[in-house]
């Protein structure tokens, strides 16, 4: 039998087991649905709102009234009236008499048990009544919480009578206990099911739904980043990982809806089962997290893809621009030649184009980037930002340089065209004359002819001498050009240009000298004497007056050089006339050999003239080669001192603009040394502007007409370059001489500084040495004569900072005051507190020299003893004042102003108290309480405070926990006078709800502490005594008890509805049934008995409307102990509170709450 009971026990265990695993399954299944709902219904409206939006009842109102002789009343005041004649009939009847209605309940016939019912009542359970509850126990009743079913019950009836009997009576003597309260959640087995194929179903679909939440957790707190490649790359790769695992447990998915769907399909369960809501929920939970895999999947896989080509973008594009930066910085100079200009420009635009593709694609990174900043962190996107920034930057800069390239290179071509042009001009206007120039001169040409060329040559020659400013102009842009030019190939090619066409030109003048020449000797030859000397003679007329002395031939280098080359074309042609001459002196002695008539003597006077020219001509032509040298040699010279002057004054100007004048005084020693040697060397100088001034005047006495505004500009320029640099010179001598001042002016103010500072500190200490007086009148003089002795500190603080303000202001931390100076600082008045506010901008300067770094100090320590003089005096007035507020120190005016603060702050007792305890132990210590307020802003003092921290701890241990906190805040606030507030609440609910004269008296039920339904609504109200008045809760505020009662009783409407009933047309007999009647249909309404105790108090006709001023039943000594007042005893065995009347017969007192805001 044993044997057999272990084996049914072992098997009912199993099965236990098998029903909690299942149970658990179910649990958590219910868990996933309860999260699913939320997740579905979260924001919609419930029952509640429903409930909420739902009208109300309309109220009961009385239309129409009969009165005890038939009459019907259905006008508003008629039916008040009645109400009114009702109650006050009722009100004056007599008293109930108790007795009676004790006799009319002992008429009654009521049943009772007898002795033998009472008997088998009492006695123990016995187990053949057990035996037969189980018998009687239907086969489809739920299991307890046991989990057995009446099955095993009927199986086991044997075994478990016994226990079962032992088990009923232990309740029946002791009670049911707290467990057998609980609630339990059993599940229901059907027979004929396989329990271990839906456990396992049910196992592997929790372990699914774990796994999916489990990832879907994952997914939503890594969010995708785009940052940098190698991140992304990273989490791509683990992703991936993710995303194999879900393809994995793809089949474990697809294998457990089949199962479900078949469990589902084999049995007929009815709609909303809890196996057909797993596989939605599996099958919707499945498909979400899915979705979001492959979207997280294919969002990564993109933000790699655009990340990597984003940074590979921006790479490339950054190397790009630094390879631009190199180009440009290596780039040759602007070509002056017009050719290589041009090419120059041509790769330039190639150059420009790049920049305006690179521009373009900068402007695609800028879209990618501002797409990549949606799924970056804060981190990837500032890289990314400043990424993108340096690459504008620079990509900025490369465009400006390149446009600034191009601008350059413009100008350039425009003047390299310029000259070009004019130079091709002029070359191809000489080949063309050149041909004119190379004719053949015919020796068998007739006179005339010969004539008529000579005449045709001479209009030639003037053509060729009006061409003559263009050739100098070109030469001039060339050779300006030249001088201009950075690169050796352009100076090279220019050299070549310019020699082209100065021998071009030559040889042009050349060959029409020649051409002349020619032409004059043939015509001589011809026999045309005549022609041929007045020709020549007309030539030496006209280069006569280009050689005198009195033509200018000075001027710049540039010029006299041009005149020198003119000047040797001339000579040239000197020397080809000089064989004309000859021949004509030759052909002379032919003609007048033997001959003396009229025409051979005037043919002999004319080559006396002839030879007197041209000797004249060949003096005036050496003498104007020597004058040309020389003037040439005083061009470079002037020339030379000029640049050498203006070198010279730019390195003055430089030192002298860049140089600054020094506060040290040794610096400032070696600048005013460096002044006296430039101004020794500008003296130098003032001697060349002598010179060159001088030398410019002379070349000015005999210049070219081309250079005199050229030597006048030069004279003008070098003369106002001195004059400027000589006042800059000038003005930092005086500098120089004024920061001498300032220095010997400031050392003299240090000294005096300084020695009021050591008088200063010696009075200070001769004050400290004397004790501090315990007298308030005597400490106030000493703090007067301090305050003077502040305000002389005041005064000389502009001093100071004048003596300092060119000191430099240190980076470091500023140095303040200390916190004790500040903190008793604050309690004085305004007046006293910006006097002896400390130099705050002296405690951070770095001095420059000694003397000022000793003042500083002196003045810095002179102040910390000023202060520290001052905290020392407040210290021990505020003691004096703290000893004096003391004596009538009041622990409850105190405490009010704390409660009043801590109001003002917003903030709850608890909030308070917690922040104090930092451990969270639920105490704190004295000291940390001190400490505590002190150190926030409430106004109080040490004194106090330890007094305060002495009353608050009630038991003296030297902590205080949050009950001796809340208590001593709130005296009236006691956990131990809980149930006194109720009871208090309790009888003043029944005094007020006793006072309805209904037919139907009002119902009020006390469902809990505190809590109360009144009349027919089911609404459960709050009555608390809130500032000692008994206050209902409705809606969002709180309203009197009365108040409420008048709005909700109907016997207490004071003409606004037509609820009263005149009392004299019901009978007070009636009245009792009725009231009797209801209050034994009510058993959780007041009793009778309690609402006629509190009626004893009062009497009808003086019963108040509205509850009286409650005063509070305990109040706090300055000591910290509770008290009762004098107008009622608290007796402390009964936990009742005790009202006693005066015997002045006023009105009635009652206990209240005091004053009770949230904790």
């Amino acid at each position: 039998m044993s044997s057999l009971n272990a084996d049914c026990k072992a098997q009912l265990l199993h099965v236990r087991k098998q029903i909690d695993d299942i149970l658990t399954q179910r649990a958590v299944s219910d868990i996933y649905f309860q999260r699913f709902k939320l997740f579905k219904w979260g924001n919609r409206a419930g029952k509640l709102l429903a409930n909420l939006v739902r009208p109300p009842r309309k109220r009961q109102v009385v239309t129409t009234i009969k009165d005890p002789k038939g009459r019907e009343y259905t006008e508003e005041t008629q039916i008040m009236q009645q109400f009114v004649n009702f109650y006050s009939s009722l009100y004056k009847a007599k008293e109930f008499d108790l007795e009676a209605c004790e006799r009319f309940f002992q008429t009654m016939q009521l049943p009772q048990p007898t002795e033998d019912q009472l008997l088998v009542l009492n006695a123990p359970i016995s187990g053949e009544e057990i035996k037969k509850g189980i018998k009687s126990l239907k086969l489809t009743k739920a299991p307890g919480p046991d989990g057995f079913g009446p099955e095993y019950y009927r199986i086991l009836v044997d075994l478990i009578v016994e226990p079962l009997g032992a088990w009923f009576n232990g309740i029946a003597e002791e009670g049911l206990g707290i467990q057998r309260n609980m609630a339990h959640v059993v599940l229901l087995p059907k027979p004929g099911k396989d329990v271990t194929q839906v456990q396992d179903v049910t196992l592997e679909v929790t372990h699914l739904l774990q796994w999916l939440e489990n990832v879907e957790l994952r997914l939503s707190f890594s969010k995708p980043a785009w940052g940098q490649p190698e991140s992304t790359k990273e989490k791509l790769s683990l992703h991936l990982e993710l995303w194999k695992e879900m393809e994995c447990k793809q089949h474990v998915y697809n294998s457990a809806r089949d199962r479900l769907q078949r469990l589902l399909a084999s049995c007929p369960l009815s709609r909303g089962s809890i196996t057909e809501h797993s596989l939605h929920v599996l099958e919707q939970k499945w498909e979400s997290v899915y979705t979001k895999v492959q979207d997280r999947k294919e969002c990564l896989t993109e933000g790699l893809t655009v990340t990597t080509e984003f940074h590979s973008s921006v790479q490339e594009l950054l190397k790009w621009i630094s390879r631009t930066e190199d180009a440009l910085l290596t780039l040759s100079a602007p070509s002056l030649v017009l050719e290589t200009v041009i090419n120059q420009i041509q790769e330039h635009k190639v150059l420009l184009t790049e920049v305006n593709s690179r521009r373009e694609k900068l402007a695609s990174l800028e879209r990618s980037a501002y797409r990549l900043k949606d799924y970056s962190s804060k981190q990837d996107c500032a890289v990314i930002q400043n990424l993108v920034l340096t690459a504008q930057e620079r990509l900025s800069k490369v465009q400006q340089r390149t446009v600034e390239r191009a601008r350059v290179l413009e100008e350039t071509r425009k003047r390299a065209k310029q000259f070009s042009e004019s130079q091709r001009l002029l070359l191809d206007w000489i080949e063309e004359v050149g041909l004119t120039v190379e004719k053949h001169v015919d020796s068998s040409q007739s006179q005339e002819d010969i004539k008529h060329q000579l005449a045709d040559h001479k209009e030639f020659q003037k053509v060729l001498r009006s061409k003559w400013p263009v050739y100098e102009a070109t030469l001039r842009n060339g050779r300006s050009l030249r001088e201009k030019a950075q690169l050796s190939e352009d100076v090279q090619k220019l050299d070549e240009l310019l020699g082209e066409l100065k021998e071009k030109w030559d040889l042009v003048c050349w060959k029409s000298t020649e051409r002349q020449h020619k032409l004059e000797e043939l015509l001589l030859f011809s026999g045309k004497f005549t022609d041929a000397l007045q020709a020549l003679m007309d030539w030496l007329y006209w280069a006569e007056p280009q050689l005198s002395e009195d033509v200018p031939i000075r001027g710049d280098k540039d010029l006299v050089s041009d005149l020198m080359d003119n000047h040797k074309v001339f000579q040239k042609e000197l020397g080809k006339r000089a064989s004309c001459v000859k021949t004509l002196k030759r052909s002379m002695r032919d003609l007048t050999r033997g001959s003396i008539s009229a025409d051979s003597q005037w043919l002999q006077k004319q080559m006396e003239e002839l030879n007197h020219r041209w000797e004249v001509v060949c003096k005036l032509s050496v003498g104007k080669q020597a004058r040309l040298e020389a003037s040439l040699q005083q061009a470079e010279e002037f020339h030379s001192l000029v640049r050498s002057f203006l070198e010279h004054l730019s390195e003055a100007e430089r030192t002298l603009k860049y140089g600054v004048i020094p506060e040290e005084e040794e610096t400032l020693q070696e600048c005013q040394k460096q002044q006296q040697e430039l101004m020794s060397v500008l003296q130098c100088q003032k001697l060349a502007l002598d010179c060159i001034r001088s030398l410019g005047e002379e070349i000015l006495s005999c210049c070219h007409p081309k250079s005199i505004i050229t030597i006048k500009s030069w004279l003008n320029i070098t003369k106002s370059r001195y004059q400027e640099v000589l006042n800059w010179a000038e003005q930092q001598g005086e500098r120089i001489q004024a920061q001498n001042v300032s220095l010997a002016t400031e050392r003299e103010e240090i000294a005096r500084l300084i020695d009021w500072i050591t008088a200063a500190e010696e009075s200070l200490s001769l004050r400290d040495q004397d004790p501090l007086p315990q007298e308030m009148e005597l400490l106030e003089d000493l703090i007067s004569q301090h305050t003077v002795f502040l305000d002389e500190l005041d005064k000389k603080q502009p001093e100071v900072e004048k003596v300092t303000k060119n000191c430099k202001r240190k980076l470091g931390t500023e140095l303040r005051t200390p916190t004790s100076c500040r903190s008793s600082y604050k309690s004085q008045s305004s007046a006293k507190s910006s006097q002896t506010t400390p130099a705050i901008s002296l405690m951070n300067l770095e001095p420059q020299t000694p003397l000022i770094a000793q003042l500083l100090n002196r003045w810095q320590q002179l102040w910390f003893l000023a202060l520290d003089r001052q905290c020392q005096l407040q210290t021990a007035q505020q003691r004096l004042q703290e000893l004096q507020d003391f004596a009538h120190f009041d622990f409850g005016v105190w405490r009010k102003r704390y409660m009043k603060w801590i109001s003002r702050m917003k903030s709850r007792i608890l909030d308070i108290f917690r922040s104090i305890d930092r451990d969270q132990d639920g105490r704190i210590s004295q000291q940390e309480f001190i400490e505590s307020v002190l150190s926030s802003k409430f106004p109080t003092n040490s004194l106090e405070m330890n007094a305060v921290a002495s009353i608050f701890d009630f038991n003296g241990d030297g902590f205080i926990d949050y009950y001796e906190f809340v208590s001593a805040l709130h005296p009236s606030r006691d956990t131990l006078r809980k149930s006194l507030d109720a009871d208090q609440i309790q009888d003043e609910v029944n005094r007020q709800v006793a006072q309805c004269s209904c037919t139907k008296r009002f119902q009020v039920e006390q469902i809990s502490a505190n809590r109360y339904r009144f009349g027919e609504s089911q609404q459960l109200r709050m009555v608390r005594i809130l500032r000692s008045t008994l206050m209902v809760r409705v809606g969002g505020g709180w309203i009197a008890l009365d108040e409420f009662l008048v709005k909700n009783d109907p016997c207490r409407v004071k003409g606004r509805t037509n609820l009263k009933i005149n009392e004299k047309y019901l009978s007070p007999e009636s009245f009792a049934r009725t009231t009797l009647r209801g209050a034994g249909n009510q058993p959780k309404v007041m009793p009778p008995s309690r609402s006629s105790s509190s009626l004893s108090l009062y009497s009808s006709a003086s019963a108040p409307s509205s509850p009286l001023p409650m005063k509070p039943v305990l109040r706090r000594t300055r000591s910290g102990d509770r008290c009762s007042r004098s107008r009622y005893s608290l007796t402390s065995d009964t936990g009742e509170v005790k009202l006693t009347v005066p015997d002045t017969g006023g009105t009635k007192a009652t206990s209240e709450n005091a004053e009770d805001p949230p904790t």
